[in-house]
């Protein structure tokens, strides 16, 4: 993958940290 594209990802993931949190914790709820 180029670079550019992964310092889009990384951003993307710090500027949604907590909602990607948030989803992880509601999806691990509903497997468990």
């Amino acid at each position: 993958m180029p670079s550019p594209f992964l310092n889009k990802v990384s951003d993307y993931e710090k500027s949604s940290s907590q909602s990607i949190k948030y989803v992880l914790s509601v999806l691990i709820i509903l497997v468990t």
